[in-house]
């Protein structure tokens, strides 16, 4: 059977995904849109070590990757970051690890390590 997706009534786009981080968020678009910009300022801090960058344009649903060399990738889903990460940097990504490097060696001083 094929995979259908749940449509609106009105102008037959795809209805907003439930996506986990939107848990909390008030139902108006002001405070979808809050949340999808924290997600998008957390995946950056979790790939700051790999030189990329999130963000969550206003005017779509989508999160915006950039590197510092200004290469972009656009993913609609968070679980999709980890894959276009490893694409745009061309090396493996685990956000549970990050690689070794200046990003890394200056947090663990600031921890004390």
């Amino acid at each position: 059977m094929p995979h259908t997706e749940a449509m609106c009534g009105q102008c037959r786009a795809p209805a907003p995904r439930n996506d986990w981080f939107l848990v909390g968020a008030g139902p108006d678009i002001g405070s979808r849109r809050r949340a999808r910009e924290e997600a998008a300022l957390a995946a950056s801090r979790v790939l700051q070590p790999w030189r990329i960058s999130v963000r969550a344009p206003a005017a779509s649903m989508t999160f915006v990757m950039t590197t510092a060399t200004g290469k972009s990738r656009t993913v609609e889903h968070l679980e999709d970051l980890v894959d276009a990460a490893e694409r745009l940097s061309g090396r493996p990504v685990d956000p549970m690890s990050a690689p070794s490097g200046p990003a890394t060696e200056s947090s663990s001083r600031q921890n004390g390590h």
